[in-house]
C-alpha cells in the first residue's frame, strides 16, 4: 500500500554555523530532526514532541521557513511526503544531543559536510543552507515531477 506523510523538521544551528542532524544507522542516511505529525497536534509541537522522545532535549521552535515534497520508493511502496520545515533552537544551547533510540545518532555538521553525505531529501539542503546563512526564506521545492 502506497503512504502519504506529514513531517515536521527543524534547522538548529549553533555558534559554529553547524547544523543538527539524525543518521538513521540502519537506512545509512542523514536528515534533519523530526518526525510525523499526528492527527491534530501542531506542527511545532510535533518537533517538541519528536526532540523531547527521541533526545531528551527541549527545544524552541521558530518560523517555518520552507515546505519540501518529496516521493521515493520504499521496498514495493511509493511513500510521498510533505516536509514542513521551522527553525529550531536548543532551549539550553550547551546540551548535548544524545539519541534515546538505539537507531539513531545525531550530530553538527557544516553545509559543506552535508553536501557529500547521503542526506534526504537532498532538496532540502538549499534551504538548510539559507538558513545557515540568515537570509530570509520562503522556499518550496519537489522532487516529483
Amino acid at each position: 500500500m502506497n503512504c502519504f506523510h506529514n513531517l515536521a523538521r527543524g534547522v538548529c544551528v549553533n555558534d559554529k554555523n553547524e547544523v543538527l542532524v539524525a543518521f538513521n544507522k540502519e537506512g545509512g542516511h542523514y536528515f534533519l530532526p523530526g518526525g510525523h505529525i499526528e492527527i491534530g497536534e501542531a506542527a511545532k509541537a510535533t518537533l517538541v514532541r519528536e526532540m523531547a522522545e527521541e533526545t531528551g532535549a527541549a527545544v524552541q521552535v521558530g518560523s517555518l521557513i520552507g515546505v519540501i515534497e518529496h516521493a521515493f520508493q520504499s521496498k514495493e511502496e511509493l511513500q510521498h511526503e510533505y516536509n514542513f520545515v521551522f527553525i529550531m533552537a536548543l532551549t539550553d544551547p550547551n546540551q548535548e544531543v544524545k539519541s534515546i533510540e538505539e537507531h539513531l545518532e545525531y550530530g553538527w555538521y557544516t553545509a559543506d559536510a552535508l553536501e557529500g553525505m547521503n542526506f534526504k531529501p537532498a532538496k532540502m539542503l538549499p534551504l538548510v543552507r539559507r538558513a545557515i546563512d540568515g537570509a530570509e526564506i520562503n522556499y518550496f521545492d519537489t522532487t516529483i515531477g
